[in-house]
């Protein structure tokens, strides 16, 4: 399939924490920014996903998972509370076609997890 123009449009869903810790993730889940650039693509090109988070003492732990039906890549971060990086990217070259999915988990000192999954696509 031919394009000649391809218009960037984000697919955001967020994943509802468990039951235990909702009230937890959604405070952090509003501190959270996650994009992925660009959101629709061609198959073999690049994305480069950011993810900004706001301090936090109990933060100990980012895992960012992208995975796709031929795609599957993991970058997992100690983070050291208030002196950890607000800045995350990652980088990812190549991408084949298909529909992707981004899941952020920031893990705290309880062992608590907030989540947050976009979708993205590569045609």
């Amino acid at each position: 399939m031919r394009f000649t123009n391809v218009s960037i449009r984000i697919a955001s869903v967020l994943v509802a924490a468990a039951a235990a810790s909702a009230a937890y993730a959604g405070d952090r889940h509003d501190r959270t920014d996650v994009r992925v650039w660009p959101a629709v693509g061609f198959a073999g090109t690049d994305a480069h996903v950011v993810v900004r988070l706001a301090p936090n003492a109990e933060n100990r732990r980012l895992v960012i998972a992208v995975e796709s039906e031929s795609f599957s890549r993991v970058s997992e971060t100690a983070l050291e509370g208030l002196r950890a990086p607000q800045s995350h990217t990652l980088d990812l070259r190549a991408l084949p076609a298909g529909a992707y999915v981004l899941e952020v988990n920031v893990v705290d000192s309880a062992g608590r997890e907030s989540r947050l999954q976009r979708k993205f696509f590569r045609e």
